[in-house]
């Protein structure tokens, strides 16, 4: 998009979670869009899935003040101390704010089923690639490891002791991403969402473009 060399090499989460919390008082998305919104970007990121709910609502969000907080942590820490009124959380922050009364006004999964999780990027002609192969090959190693089926209750555990809620570390075990290789539909629902908020580029890039197998190709040497 902005003119730099950069692909899409893994996918390490084939769904990202993540759900619209608002303080007790505000029971609908008009009630929390009438006050400021914590977002991490206005261009970005979590927001085009919240753009996508206030249009589906029928809200202006031209009319919306969205004040740029921070990460989820600073948004989390925002919306219980007061500076904030509502925002997008992701596990486990969503759980935490939900079990202290915040409600939950919408979940990804209603609006971008196919929003994509965390994915790794890289600059096609990166100096230390051999680096970065012997870095991608130890993280499909652990994924692989992890959904093993005799291992699959540990992941869990591990995912619970950070404080993950049951519901989220099913739901993260249950979606995971074979082989760490970029999901297709993920890149599109992206795509889409850029294209509805009329966000560059015009045209839409090509998904193929986006992504770059050989460093998973070269990674399989060590598997």
């Amino acid at each position: 998009e902005r003119g730099t060399d950069l692909g899409i090499a893994a996918q390490r989460e084939r769904r990202r979670e993540m759900r619209f919390c608002a303080a007790p008082d505000l029971p609908t998305l008009a009630a929390a869009a009438a006050k400021p919104i914590a977002v991490d970007a206005t261009t970005n990121g979590f927001v085009l899935v919240l753009y996508r709910a206030l249009a589906r609502a029928g809200l202006e969000r031209e009319a919306c003040r969205f004040d740029m907080v921070g990460g989820v942590r600073h948004r989390f820490d925002a919306l219980m101390d007061g500076r904030a009124t509502s925002t997008i959380l992701v596990p486990p922050f969503d759980a935490m704010a939900e079990a202290k009364g915040y409600r939950v006004l919408w979940d990804v999964r209603e609006l971008a089923p196919e929003y994509p999780g965390v994915v790794v990027v890289v600059r096609r002609d990166v100096a230390a690639r051999d680096a970065v192969v012997r870095a991608l090959a130890a993280m499909v190693a652990a994924n692989d490891s992890a959904l093993l089926p005799a291992n699959r209750a540990a992941a869990h555990e591990a995912l619970v002791a950070a404080r993950y809620s049951d519901a989220a570390a099913a739901k993260l075990i249950a979606t995971e991403v074979e082989g760490l290789r970029p999901v297709p539909a993920g890149i599109a629902e992206s795509i889409a969402l850029r294209a509805e908020c009329g966000l560059p580029p015009t045209p839409p890039p090509d998904p193929d473009r986006l992504v770059d197998l050989a460093f998973l190709a070269e990674a399989a040497r060590f598997g």
